[in-house]
């Protein structure tokens, strides 16, 4: 990384730091959060609370229209500009307001005219509050600036609200709505902030007509939305279709499988939402080198994180469950192990989409790898759900992000050295095949759920790390380095 700047070092760092404070706040909310509701609201409450939130999604991606990645990327390009900053802000918060006022008209006429929703309609109409109080969410505004240490304050405080309502109100399966309620809470209070922050940054003024043009931002956007729309169906069209095709219980036996694995992506993907708004940043100033170093960097620890995750939650799947969702969930606990491959899967994808395709605008390609995992997620969804329930949808889920990984490694590897970003995968296979035997040792062990779970996970990262130092890792060795230096400061 020649090329960048002892101050942007010092500034990405403290971004990452801030992003992974915040990731792990989000990880850890929900290791308390979680294991509360889903005992008090049994598999049924979850599913249903699951189910609707799945459909609302549908609504709130119109609504957003794929204008996160949109405005990050190309606010990034003239965020040193505080007028033509505003303007591209105006811009595209105008089209967002459209957008979201189209979406809720529709959503308000399913709600009330589609005979299958009836039995969620009190849960449709509390979830759907987040489709209006979407555009004014504006992270793509703070991702585009980098202001993650805001991000992170505002995110705690409304984390630690929403704990501290969950506590309060929600005592047992009769307080769904309430569930969801607070769940709403946290979105639109932040976003509430988010839109009065936001005038640091952007004169909120009137430039005259002239100076507005909305349609040029419709092409991108579009192309974007159909990318998300793609993205949105398989992600939640398991959900969608294990409410129809089984049951409520169903979805809630797999939203107990899909969580940890959920947050565990949630932490590998911040390194890419740090990454986004600095590769752009690069290619603006014609970069290209810098870009593609900083890209090598994320994937590798993409790979390093992600082996012993999927590794630790195959082998660790049933305390996790009955730990974290109780021993009602139990029959989740294959579904998780097959999901624990997405970590490494999608993780590989995302960054290849957003730190490669994407901030390149190349976001056609990223809208075929995922329309074509879309296509297969339905049709093996339908061929497996009513046979084989949660862990059928867990199948179609994995199967359906191989292909869109397949799809992108296919076109990336005509532009640039592919091998380069797996040059260093035997040292992560290796290390996480070296700390299985441990992981089966701990568990036939040791019977306390909880004390199974940390023994694992402390045992299982030093065995990792070790033979990772064994094979001289380079971004191991990085990272420790990076460490040591702080230390001595």
């Amino acid at each position: 990384m020649s090329g960048i700047s002892l101050q942007n070092k010092v500034s990405l760092k403290k971004n990452i730091l801030m992003n992974s404070i915040r990731v792990l706040m989000q990880i850890l909310f929900p290791l308390i959060s979680f294991p509360y509701a889903s005992r008090v609201l049994l598999p049924d409450g979850i599913g249903k609370v699951n189910l609707t939130t799945s459909i609302v999604a549908y609504f709130v991606l119109v609504a957003s229209l794929g204008i996160s990645t949109y405005g990050v990327r190309n606010g990034s390009a003239v965020r040193d500009e505080r007028d033509k900053f505003s303007i591209f802000i105006q811009e595209v918060f105008i089209v967002n307001l459209i957008t979201t006022l189209i979406s809720t008209i529709v959503f308000v006429f399913v709600v009330f005219f589609v005979d299958a929703l009836i039995p969620y309609r009190t849960l449709m109409l509390i979830s759907g509050i987040t489709i209006i109080a979407t555009p004014f969410g504006l992270d793509w505004l703070y991702g585009a600036k980098e202001d993650y240490a805001y991000i992170t304050k505002r995110a705690i405080i409304f984390q630690f609200i929403s704990l501290a309502l969950l506590f309060i109100l929600v005592k047992g399966p009769e307080d769904i709505n309430k569930y969801a309620f607070i769940s709403v809470f946290s979105t639109v209070g932040s976003n509430i902030i988010n839109i009065i922050h936001s005038r640091s940054y952007v004169n909120w003024k009137f430039y005259g007509f002239k100076s507005y043009n909305l349609i040029r931002h419709l092409k991108p956007v579009m192309i974007i939305f159909g990318l998300n729309i793609a993205c949105n169906i398989y992600m939640d069209m398991d959900k969608t279709m294990l409410g129809f095709l089984r049951n409520d219980a169903e979805v809630g036996l797999y939203t107990a499988a899909y969580k940890v694995n959920t947050i565990l992506l949630s932490f590998l993907n911040a390194i890419g939402a740090v990454l986004l708004p600095r590769m752009s940043h690069h290619l603006a100033k014609g970069e290209e080198e810098e870009s593609k170093e900083l890209l090598k960097k994320s994937f590798n620890y993409i790979l390093l994180l992600s082996f012993p995750m999927v590794c630790g939650l195959i082998f660790l799947s049933k305390p996790i469950i009955i730990l974290f969702s109780g021993g009602e969930y139990i029959d989740a606990v294959p579904t998780m192990q097959i999901l624990s491959l997405i970590i490494l899967i999608s993780g590989m994808g995302t960054t290849l989409s957003t730190q490669y395709f994407v901030v390149r605008g190349k976001e056609k390609v990223c809208l075929f790898a995922s329309s074509c995992a879309a296509v297969v997620n339905f049709v093996v969804n339908i061929i497996l759900i009513p046979k084989l329930g949660h862990s059928g949808a867990a199948i179609a889920t994995v199967i359906c992000e191989i292909v869109a990984l397949i799809v992108l490694i296919m076109v990336i590897k005509r532009e640039t050295q592919i091998r380069d970003l797996f040059r260093d995968v035997f040292s992560y296979l290796i290390s996480s095949v070296v700390m299985i035997p441990f992981l089966v040792i701990i568990n036939a062990l040791v019977s306390i759920e909880i004390l199974n779970v940390m023994l694992s996970v402390v045992v299982g990262a030093v065995v990792y790390f070790a033979v990772l130092i064994l094979f001289k890792n380079k971004y191991l060795i990085y990272f420790l380095d990076e460490i040591k230096g702080k230390m001595k400061r």
